[in-house]
Parts: C-alpha cells; structure tokens; sequence
C-alpha cells in the first residue's frame, strides 16, 4: 500500500497521485477534474469514495507540516476550507516514495522515531492540533534542561 493510512483514510503526496490513480480509479475523476487546485496533498476516503485536495505551505520544510487550507469533493460538489485550529501532520516520509527529493526522507524517519520514543502515551485524538504538538515538543525540550 501507498502513502498513510489513518483510520479509513490514506494520505498520498501529489508525487504518487498516479500510483494513487491505478490503485483507486474513483479518484482519477476528481483529481482530473481539479488539477488546477494547488495542492500538495491527496487525502482518499476509502469507505466513501471521497477525495480531498490539501494543500501545505510548508511541506518540504517543516517536521510537521501544516494544513493550509483544502478543497473537499463531496458529490461532486467541491468546497474550500481553512481549518479554524491549525492542523498538522506527522510521518511525512510515510506520505511519499523512498526517492523523494523535497526533504530528506531519513531525517523525516529519524523524527519519528525520536518523539515516538519520548512520547508513548500522546493523546491520539489532539495530535495532530498544532497547539497540543507545540505544547508537548516544549516539554520534551524543558526536560532537556533537567
């Protein structure tokens, strides 16, 4: 399997979305349709069929990139939105191929790996909120100090 699978959900980088198309050909349509969309990001619902473009204006630069805004496809229907709470994902190297040139795919790993083992029993449902990540990354770098 491609890119990140979260609950019923798989997240792909716009690198893979061919990959993504000859595995799920209901998203073919959608990302046809609205390839003019700036995204970077292609989130497939499998359970509804469901497609969302997002885009992240930090992708390649932050460990944990942010949602900027994104354009869901319900019935064929599209809306924009800007989420209120900043959002945020984590295991970007999940999202993409091994040879990937935007980040350093090893560096990426090597994160995960480093606040997974400093944080075993984070709060999965506040995760991926900017505001819980920032606090609980401030705590590790306090007891640095300790």
């Amino acid at each position: 399997m491609i890119g990140k699978k979260v609950g019923g959900n798989i997240y792909v980088h716009k690198s893979l979305e061919e990959t993504l198309m000859n595995i799920f050909p209901f998203a073919e349509e959608v990302i046809k349709k609205y390839f003019d969309y700036n995204y970077n990001i292609i989130k497939v619902n499998l359970r509804k069929k469901q497609v969302t473009l997002i885009y992240s204006c930090d992708w390649d630069t932050a460990h944990e990139p942010e949602v900027t805004r994104y354009l869901i496809i319900k019935n064929g229907e599209a809306k924009e939105v800007i989420p209120k709470k900043k959002q945020i994902y984590h295991h970007k190297w999940m999202f993409v191929d091994d040879n990937y040139k935007g980040f350093d795919i090893e560096e990426s790993k090597a994160r995960s790996g480093w606040w997974e083992g400093k944080l075993p029993n984070v709060n999965k449902s506040k995760i991926g909120y900017k505001s819980y990540w920032t606090e609980l990354i401030q705590s590790l770098e306090n007891q640095k100090g300790d």
